[in-house]
């Protein structure tokens, strides 16, 4: 990455001494015609545009310099603005990912959720059904086996709702 930079920024470098080099010959070259276009008026006349030319030249100088730090400017924004865009674009990944999952884990709750209801209910069928038949002792031991089972049963619904809780709270 570091590497990349220092490339662009020494490309930059080149293009503008490339470009002032260019400019400072073609410049000359231009003095050079006027002068000879003006070879036949007096020295007043060549000194006066003479030193326009200098100071044109080195007005066009300064502006080309500008404009080359402008641009290295721009190129050192873009490359700290297209880094922090892959590192957003790559934390809407994670954080889509992370959604799924837990979306996932929250479904398959909810059906186990359903399950253990149904598992209660007919527990709770077989406890009346029980209780209405119990005439021996012996009943009564089945009974509070089935109790126990939904008591049980019970105690895990609520642990269960609360993992969903928790994972609803999560998203």
């Amino acid at each position: 990455m570091e590497a990349e930079k220092n490339a662009t920024l020494e490309k930059i470098k080149n293009d503008k001494e490339v470009r002032v080099s260019k400019m400072k010959d073609d410049m000359l070259k231009q003095i050079k015609k006027i002068k000879e276009d003006y070879m036949g008026t007096n020295t007043e006349q060549l000194n006066a545009l003479t030193q326009m030319t200098i100071l044109q030249n080195n007005q066009l100088t300064n502006e080309l310099e500008y404009q080359s730090n402008q641009t290295e400017n721009l190129n050192m924004r873009n490359q700290v603005l297209s880094e922090s865009i892959k590192g957003i674009k790559r934390d809407i990944s994670l954080h889509k990912e992370v959604e799924r999952e837990l979306a996932k884990r929250s479904i398959t709750l909810q059906r186990i959720i359903a399950i253990e209801e149904k598992k209660c209910k007919e527990l709770k069928n077989k406890i009346e059904m029980k209780k209405k038949a119990i005439e021996t002792d012996e009943d009564a031991l089945v009974f509070n086996l089935y109790k126990k089972r939904l008591e049980f049963s019970n105690k895990k619904q609520d642990q269960l709702q609360n993992e969903i809780s928790m994972i609803n709270q999560e998203i």
